[in-house]
């Protein structure tokens, strides 16, 4: 057994234990040929533009979950299918079906897991997400079994990185500040919140990008293996 800083792990799941870029792509591609016969790169880009919009809404407390789950499925056939009627609830239903069949985890993700439960730290999920949707992918993936708790904004009514939804954790998770890591890989919602509420953060950065904000991560990894060696040192 390792001496650690941390005891509480707080985990994102989208692009820092699961693949979501694949996931997505996979659950669109399934949607557009089952009601409109046709797929592409561009409208995988048009989706994914308005997606974000929605989401980024929904962080702001702007709209409720369910205005970003039927409300993006309604602008995205408008302005890509204008000449198909479509139910727009029933788009927003079978995605998350397409979704939540879809476990394709990051290369290093179960072995990450593993070594976590074997150093004996507290994992727990923080993510921004559909509850449907999560917990059919840590179950049918077989994560679930690795984690205490899984807070999801869906149940929370509040999306990270809102002191709603940082409070809804704590009190579930009953986590100390000082000993807790937040790990993902988004600047604004994962970051922020640890920064917001004065916890340590770690950057999940994969895909190598820049951060042009003033919301500044504890630390900072490229891949799994670092985030090990850096567990292993705090």
């Amino acid at each position: 057994m390792i001496a650690k800083k941390y005891n509480w792990i707080l985990l994102d799941l989208d692009d820092t234990l699961f693949d979501y870029s694949k996931t997505e792509f996979y659950s669109l591609q399934k949607l557009c040929e089952e009601f409109f016969g046709k797929f592409n790169e561009e409208i995988y880009k048009s989706y994914g533009a308005i997606n974000r919009k929605y989401w980024t809404a929904f962080q702001k407390d702007e709209i409720k979950i369910d205005d970003v789950k039927v409300g993006r499925f309604k602008e995205f056939a408008d302005v890509n299918f204008p000449d198909i009627k479509t139910d727009s609830q029933i788009l927003s239903e079978r995605f998350i079906d397409f979704l939540s069949e879809s476990t394709i985890l990051l290369d290093g993700a179960i072995d990450f897991l593993d070594f976590l439960i074997d150093n004996n730290f507290k994992p727990s999920v923080i993510t921004n997400g559909i509850r449907r949707n999560q917990l059919s992918r840590l179950k049918l993936s077989g994560t679930a079994k690795y984690f205490e708790h899984v807070i999801i904004s869906e149940e929370v009514g509040f999306a990270k990185p809102r002191k709603e939804y940082f409070d809804y954790a704590k009190s579930k998770i009953n986590f100390e500040n000082e000993r807790t890591l937040i790990i993902g890989d988004n600047i604004d919602t994962d970051i922020k919140l640890g920064q917001m509420h004065e916890v340590d953060t770690c950057w999940f950065n994969i895909i190598e990008k820049e951060n042009h904000s003033d919301i500044k991560p504890t630390y900072e990894v490229k891949s799994f293996d670092e985030l090990k060696s850096l567990l292993l040192k705090a």
